[in-house]
């Protein structure tokens, strides 16, 4: 197994010769099957998948559903027929500070290709999604996150989170 990162949070660093940085993270599963680990949050880790030619992923785990874990989706559903795994709430409205901060893409658009899970599932022999991790120090999330559930204002716990 390989893990190549296409976008790390990381925009000073240096980093190899014709490859983009950003704000957001992504990486590269290799493996028996090619498995992509969130999108980063432009096309910027499609662009750096492009550039280091890699056989074409046919899974994609969200981890959660920030903008910067999830704004570049779009170009790799198009360019690849993806079963993508996410926690229910991933694709739910979020807000920080009252700026949206959840996912860009409208479901609708990838809708065919969602696997929804709370509970771990296995994603390819050597992989598991963990699905919802449970919060035992609420203390630590951000007070100003905001989720929006069924028209209904209520404090992000991530329960998204799946790492």
């Amino acid at each position: 197994m390989e893990v190549i990162i296409l976008a790390d949070n990381k925009v000073t660093t240096l980093r190899p010769q014709g490859l983009k940085a950003e704000w957001g993270f992504s990486a590269l599963i290799l493996d028996k099957e090619n498995i992509l680990f969130d999108t980063g949050q432009t096309g910027v880790a499609f662009e750096n998948f492009m550039i280091l030619r890699r056989n074409a992923p046919s899974k994609l785990v969200l981890s959660h559903g920030h903008y910067d874990h999830t704004g570049g989706i779009l170009p790799f559903v198009r360019a690849f027929d993806l079963e993508i795994y996410a926690h229910p709430d991933a694709f739910l409205p979020r807000y920080f500070e009252n700026r949206y901060v959840g996912i860009l893409t409208r479901r609708e658009q990838i809708e065919a290709k969602i696997k929804e899970h709370k509970e771990p599932v296995e994603v390819s022999k050597d992989i598991t999604a963990l699905g919802e991790i449970p919060r035992k120090y609420e203390q630590h999330l951000l007070s100003n996150s905001i989720i929006v559930r069924d028209k209904t204002e209520e404090k992000d716990k991530i329960r998204d989170l799946e790492f």
